[in-house]
Formats: structure tokens, sequence, C-alpha cells
């Protein structure tokens, strides 16, 4: 149960999905959640394809009262009293050996079925760093949300994760927030998600001044940052440049000449590896929202040593002074100076194989997957020592 290409908007959970179905850990197979639905292993209450299962006056009119239900929750959630998000009404109809939910709050119900649950970040630090809501608004959604989903009997992505039998976070940092909130050391893991695809050897040489960021988001991730630290970098490297892939910067042509920007915008991941990420020197990321980035591990992997923020995880990423630097967030001068400091050829040199030495140590799916089917078997055996 992931977010999926072409149904679920586009994010990096949907990438990490997709790298999972195209390379699963070892002896696993996966049935996705929209091929479950269609072949009636799982069905979905709430929704209005639940009504064509047919079954009796009473079993109808509870379908429809549901339905009614969902339609008023998710049209409050628009309002903003409550997070975005919705909640999924599962039941299970065939035994899966495990389900595995990914950033999902779901009510399960039918064959008791072994449940492994995983996430990259707090769904509160989305809508307080990313989004910019307020601290008290954010604070007002999550009571909401956490009340919703004890009166559904919901499995909050967030709270109330005592019915996992297993809860895998990406981080290490994620990992200490959920043992705050209550969820057991023997039932939480520590397993990162994976680009996988890297080519292994460079397929580009770096060009001499060249940075990198790539973001969707270009305020969310820091772009603003970046472009305010090119004058400084640039006063001390005048051949920097800085190139950008993703979303829209905001900023006009004249604008992001002048600071020296180059906008590719959105690239094909091929694009991404092949092209843009070698052919850079540096990665600069002083992102103001992350979890754990999938294109920061590709720049690592593609020997691009990083400058990324110090907000939750990302230091733990970056080993600051190995294979990339660790600045405070919203300060281009720290930037500036960690970006100089790693165009300077000795350092580039020993950063670069640090870099891809990190990827290859942590994030690499030779590590990754084997550690994911630890976790999925010790999920299982969890489930069958409470069911015994």
């Amino acid at each position: 149960m992931s977010p999926l290409p072409g149904i679920d908007p586009w994010t990096g959970d949907v990438v990490y999905t997709e790298a999972l179905l195209r390379q699963p850990p070892p002896g696993v197979t996966y049935v996705r959640y929209d091929d479950a639905l269609r072949s009636g292993e799982l069905h979905e209450h709430g929704r209005r394809r639940a009504l064509e299962d047919g079954g009796s006056t009473r079993d109808r009119t509870l379908a429809w009262a549901q339905v009614v239900r969902e339609h008023a929750v998710n049209d409050v959630r628009r309002t903003g009293v409550l997070f975005r998000e919705p909640f999924r009404l599962l039941e299970v109809r065939d035994a899966f050996d495990l389900v595995h939910c990914h950033t999902y709050s779901v009510r399960w119900t039918g064959i008791p079925t072994p449940v492994l649950v995983s996430n990259a970040a707090p769904l509160t630090y989305l809508y307080r760093w990313a989004r910019g809501w307020g601290r008290a608004r954010v604070c007002s959604a999550d009571s909401a949300d956490r009340l919703l989903a004890r009166m559904l009997g919901v499995w909050h992505i967030e709270h109330g994760l005592a019915q996992a039998d297993r809860v895998v976070a990406f981080t290490d940092a994620l990992g200490r927030w959920y043992l705050e909130r209550g969820v057991a050391p023997e039932h939480l893991g520590v397993v990162p998600c994976f680009p996988g695809g890297m080519p292994s050897a460079p397929v580009a040489t770096p060009v001499p001044g060249r940075i990198g960021f790539a973001a969707v988001d270009f305020r969310a991730k820091g772009g603003d940052t970046v472009v305010q630290a090119m004058r400084a970098i640039r006063s001390r490297r005048p051949d920097a440049h800085l190139w950008v892939a993703g979303g829209p910067t905001g900023l006009s042509d004249g604008e992001l000449e002048a600071a020296g920007v180059e906008w590719r915008g959105y690239l094909s991941r091929q694009e991404m590896l092949e092209d843009f990420l070698p052919s850079c020197e540096v990665f600069a990321y002083p992102s103001r929202f992350d979890g754990l980035p999938l294109t920061l591990l590709e720049a690592l992997g593609s020997g691009v040593p990083a400058v990324v923020s110090d907000f939750f995880a990302l230091p733990e990423v970056v080993a600051d002074g190995e294979s990339g630097r660790v600045v405070p967030r919203d300060d281009p001068d720290a930037l500036a100076d960690a970006v100089v400091g790693l165009l300077d050829p000795t350092v580039h040199e020993r950063a670069s194989a640090a870099a891809r030495a990190r990827y290859d140590a942590r994030y690499a799916p030779a590590k990754v997957l084997p550690a994911l089917r630890e976790n999925y078997d010790l999920a299982i055996r969890t489930s069958e020592a409470r069911r015994a």
C-alpha cells in the first residue's frame, strides 16, 4: 500500500514505490494496491466503487453512509482544519503474507495479515516547514487528525502505531522521533529508501565551477538560498555557475542570468543520472523540509559532494567534512563558504570519493534490500507471536 505513479500525486514516495517494484527485496513479490482492489483481494470502504459490490439493503445503506461521510471529511480537509492526506479504509479479503503500508494512514479490517508501516518524515514537519503553516495551525490540525483517527479506528502514520507489527523509518532521526512517541524499540527498524539504477561508473566529467540544485518545489528545498549565495560564490570563483533542475524558480530570466543560473526545467531520471548530476562539481541542497531525498542520494552515488542544511535527517545523510558539508538553514553566506571549499580541487577529489563510498555503504540496493527483507520477516514473526 504505497503511492503509485499515475494514481497518486507525484512525490518521492511514488519514486520509492517504482524502485521497489523494479527491484524488490530477495524472495518478495509485490501486489500493487490498485491491482488488489480490482481483483477483490482488497476492498475499500467509503468510495463509490464500493457500492458496486451489491449485497443486502442494509449493506448498501451502510456503504452509502460511509461514502457520504468520507466526502464530508474530505471537504473539511480542503479547508485546512485537518491535514489534506485522506485516511484509507481497507478490508483485506485474501491471505497476503504481509502488507507494507508506506505513508498512508489506514484502517485495516478482514483477514489478520501482518502489517509493516514505513515513512520518511513526520507529517507535522511537512505542514510546518514545507507548506508554511503556523505552529498553532499545525497543532490544531494534528489534534483533529488524531481524534478522527481514534474515532474511525485508523492507524495514523504518526500516532497509534502500536497495532502495527513493525514500523520502519527511513532515517535514524525519524527512528528517534518514533521512539519518543511510544513506538517500542523491538518493533522499530531503520531502513533507508534507495534510488537504484545508478550507473556503475561516472558517465560524464564534472565541469569546473558547476553547482547543481534540483527540486520540484524550488523554495521549500532552499533554491532561493542557493541563488542568494551565488553572488558570494562567484566573487571568489568567477567560473562558478548554477544548474537548476525541476520546478519553476519564480525568478525572471534577468535575475537568473545575473546570478549565473541556468534553469533546465524538469529532466528525466536518465538525464539526471547521465548528464545533470555527473557534470556537477558540487550539489547544493539547503532544504527547509525533507525526509530522505532521493535526489541527494543520487548525487552522492554520482560522486558529487553535497552541501545540505541542518534540517532533521539531512546531516546524517551527508557526513560533515567527509562527503560534503552541513550548514544552517537560510544562511547563504555559510552555504557559499561551504560550496567554495568543496570546489577546491584537492578537497573535491577527496569528498567525491567519500560521497560514492557513503552511497555504496548505506544507500545502494545491495545494502537496503536485504535489510528491508529482514524487517518483513520480523513483522511476520511478530504477527505470529501475537496470534499464538
